[in-house]
């Protein structure tokens, strides 16, 4: 059920994206998508009215044109009712998500994410992003989470490429490698 609703999200992102392309207007959407997204994570208020089903599509119009209508471009706010006429209204941050990493891929931004055990200082965030971003010679766009089971050190996954620097990647590749010298010696002695 959940990979229909992503699938669901992409096609929607697909065709806003395509539209915002289309119509030269697509800073403008991502400027309008990213500060809706905000207003939700602000006030779950506003998150609630819109995926409630006890508010009508009209109510949600009126109330999101009022608001809205002089912030954002027409064909945001258009794709807006499209998605609450047709009951998608809770998919809209998924929607976003993907409208973002389609912007990201346009851009020749390159997601990565990168684990680290503890949390880290922005400053410390901000160094590794430009670091990473020289290595891998573009933009790139970070995210970073936290698992304390890595126990230490980092994680960076960009695309298909992995590099495993965490304490727990080390002791496993060095168990590995005793392992194969042990079998290795057993046979041989």
């Amino acid at each position: 059920m959940k990979s229909a609703i992503l699938s669901l999200a992409e096609r929607y992102a697909q065709a806003l994206f395509e539209l915002a392309l289309d119509e030269h207007r697509l800073n403008e959407v991502k400027r309008d998508l990213d500060g809706l997204i905000a207003a939700m994570q602000e006030s779950p208020e506003v998150a609630e009215f819109i995926v409630s089903p006890y508010f009508s599509p009209d109510d949600k119009k009126t109330l999101l044109a009022q608001t809205l209508a002089t912030q954002f471009t027409a064909l945001t706010l258009s794709f807006i009712d499209t998605v609450i006429r047709n009951g998608r209204a809770g998919m809209l941050s998924d929607i976003v998500a993907r409208f973002n990493a389609l912007w990201d891929k346009h851009k020749g931004i390159q997601p990565v994410t990168v684990t680290v055990a503890q949390p880290i200082s922005q400053q410390r965030q901000e160094r590794l992003s430009a670091d990473l971003a020289d290595v891998l010679n573009g933009p790139i766009r970070m995210n970073v989470e936290v698992d304390p089971a890595i126990v230490g050190g980092v994680f960076i996954r960009c695309g298909d490429r992995i590099i495993d620097n965490t304490l727990r990647g080390r002791l496993t590749a060095a168990m590995t490698t005793l392992r194969k010298q042990i079998k290795s010696n057993a046979y041989g002695i």
